[in-house]
């Protein structure tokens, strides 16, 4: 496995473990000495620190495409660090990584999770756009792609940039469940995360 292909997969395993446990906080179920006890333990499973240094290094020599727009004011408050699913897909061995994005949207899986995502992170998200393409993709001539749906959705979650430095983009969350459709064994590593948390759950 490459050095940035392990970075971030260690990067979004600890994202997603510290966002579950950040939610038992938000619910009164721990204490805050409890998940900054947990949080530690994380960053030390996960040895996050290697895999933030590469992560904020991309970040620094590519600001503009790692980084998600302001597109409201929701997404001002809470940036985030974007991760390249063309990239992504590159690390994986994807010959065509733009093909390999078109047939992870192909899937009706997919884009009802992006759908989930987009209504609870976006106050702008077009719902009569995801049903229109819900429609057109029951029909096998077409073919939605990342470009589509940010434009008839008004999405948030998934960036398309053309030009150098240019692909597609989502949000951590987003470039995990990716992840986990192109890597049976990433898929694995995120479930037996589970374990890790068990004891807070």
């Amino acid at each position: 496995m490459s050095e940035d292909k392990a970075a971030l997969q260690k990067y979004l395993s600890y994202y997603i473990a510290r966002k579950q446990t950040k939610s038992i906080l938000d619910r009164g179920l721990i204490s805050q000495e409890e998940f900054d006890r947990a949080d530690q333990y994380l960053r030390t499973h996960y040895n996050i620190d290697d895999a933030e240094m590469y992560l904020w290094r991309a970040k620094e020599e590519n600001e503009e495409t790692l980084e998600a727009p302001a597109v409201s004011e929701q997404a001002t408050k809470k940036p985030e660090v974007y991760v390249s699913l063309t990239d992504t897909a590159q690390r994986y061995g994807a010959d065509n990584p733009g093909y390999a994005i078109q047939s992870w949207l192909r899937n009706n899986g997919t884009v009802e999770f992006l759908h989930i995502w987009e209504k609870e992170n976006n106050p702008n998200y077009n719902l009569q756009g995801y049903e229109l393409l819900k429609t057109k993709m029951q029909t096998a001539a077409f073919t939605l792609t990342s470009k589509q749906w940010i434009k008839e959705t008004e999405a948030i979650g998934i960036i398309s940039k053309q030009g150098k430095g240019g692909g597609t983009l989502a949000h951590p969350i987003i470039a995990c469940e990716f992840m986990m459709w192109l890597s049976p064994e990433f898929r694995l590593r995120v479930i037996e995360m589970r374990k890790v948390l068990g004891w807070l759950c």
